[in-house]
This record gives C-alpha cells, structure tokens and sequence, in this order.
C-alpha cells in the first residue's frame, strides 16, 4: 500500500524534476507499474479493501469450531486450551488448514462474542423505597427505630437499624 509521502516524492520527481520512471523506480524502490498508475492517475491515496474474507478450508469446520471456542470460553481461566491447542484438536478430526486461520476466525468470533455481551442492557440506576425515619426511642441498653417505609409505620429493633443505615437513607 502506498502512502501519501511517496505518492508525492513518484510525482515531484516525475513532473517537477522531470525524471524517467525507469529512474523513479531504482531511486524510491518502487515498480515500474506502480509509478505509472500514479502519474497516470490523480489519486492520492491507493488501498485496496477486501469486501470478504474467503475461508475456505475452515468454512466446513466453522460449526465445530465454534462448540469448541463456546465450551473453552465456559471453562475457568486455569482450564481453557490455547488457540494451539484447539488446533491440535482440529487436526486430529481432520481439518488441514492453518493455524492462522484458526487464530484468525478465533479473534473473529471472540470479537463478536464480546460485541453481543456489551450489548445488554443492564440498569445503572436501581428503583429505591421511599423511606423516613419517623423518632429514635432511646431506652436504657436498646435502641429502637420507627420509620415510615411507603406509608407503612414499622418499628425496627437494634440490629435492623444498622440494616436499614446500609442500604441508604433518601
């Protein structure tokens, strides 16, 4: 892929300096036809995007594959398999692809395993009970609470007290 900076060091050279391409190549180590699709053209920038990813000697075992990357990612950290190991295991049922398309596939799906996890919905802000606290009895070795819980009067002993003051009082 080229960049901008040698695109324009290819058309400085070629329109400003007036050097043949032949001498653009040996200078910026670069192919004769490259040079020529950039004086010719009047981009500035060449990439090429694949629109898919062709796979196929996995593409037969995609289904597998994925039991397998389910099940190892239900397993605890201490007992999953490495990507090596899972494609040992493939090669022994019979798959004769790359490791790189394993490893490659594996980041795929953990990738959209991880998009469809972050995706549910979990709420931040949780539905409190309205709650006022009506005396405090102060008796001589207990302590006793009244509130008001959603219209309810209730009286609290001493350990609920501490129960209530966790949970927060608004």
């Amino acid at each position: 892929m080229l960049v901008v900076e040698t695109i324009a060091k290819i058309r400085r050279a070629y329109f400003i300096q007036g050097k043949s391409i032949k001498q653009i190549c040996r200078d910026l180590y670069v192919s004769r036809n490259t040079v020529r699709k950039v004086v010719r053209s009047g981009v500035t920038e060449f990439s090429y995007d694949r629109s898919s990813q062709p796979r196929p000697k996995i593409d037969p075992w995609r289904s597998e594959l994925d039991e397998m990357l389910a099940e190892n990612a239900r397993q605890s950290k201490r007992q999953r398999l490495t990507l090596v190991r899972i494609y040992e295991e493939l090669r022994n049922r019979g798959y004769d692809g790359s490791y790189d398309a394993v490893r490659r596939y594996a980041a795929s799906w953990s990738k959209a395993t991880r998009e469809a996890s972050a995706a549910a919905y979990v709420p931040l802000i949780f539905p409190t009970i309205s709650m006022r606290l009506c005396c405090i009895n102060h008796v001589k070795d207990s302590l006793c609470e009244s509130s008001m819980i959603a219209g309810v009067h209730e009286q609290l002993g001493p350990y609920e007290v501490q129960d209530h003051e966790l949970v927060g009082l608004q």
